[in-house]
């Protein structure tokens, strides 16, 4: 706050920064965020191993060398099924809702399954009306599992 701000430059002698510097680190900001949401992250970067054994990347990601090789079409499926590590029990039926990031969220409709490349915090709202969740990556650990 612009209080804060002129108490703590006054304390050790400096002038204050105020609103204008702010403002002008959010017009810095800006760009860069703009840049970050216009970019689409690839699902992988580098060559992946032959066996996937990092228990990190297992438990919170659901990297298995299973999955790598579906992701590399290694593994012969029809491409009709979904497979992976289930992130809680249960099984639901209902009318799926792709989305790609989090500014298409309001085109999910209750009831919905939600498929997306992966979920953050901002996805949290959305998780309360759809029926379920499938991500490209996660597992037991991670993000909309925990939440969902």
């Amino acid at each position: 706050t612009v209080l804060a701000d002129v108490v703590q430059s006054w304390a050790i002698g400096v002038p204050a920064r105020g609103k204008q510097r702010w403002q002008a680190e959010i017009e810095r900001r800006k760009p860069i965020v703009a840049a970050l949401q216009a970019a689409s992250a690839p699902p992988a970067y580098g060559i992946p191993p032959q066996q996937a054994t990092d228990p990190f990347a297992v438990m919170n990601y659901g990297v298995t060398t299973e999955r790598v090789n579906d992701w590399l079409g290694a593994s012969g499926s029809d491409g009709n099924s979904f497979n992976g590590i289930p992130g809680s029990l249960g099984v639901v039926e209902g009318p799926v809702r792709v989305l790609r990031s989090e500014k298409a969220l309001p085109l999910l409709q209750p009831g919905e399954i939600l498929v997306a490349p992966i979920t953050a915090p901002s996805w949290a709202a959305a998780f309360a009306g759809a029926t379920g969740v499938i991500t490209d990556i996660g597992g037991m650990m991670c993000h909309a599992a925990i939440v969902c």
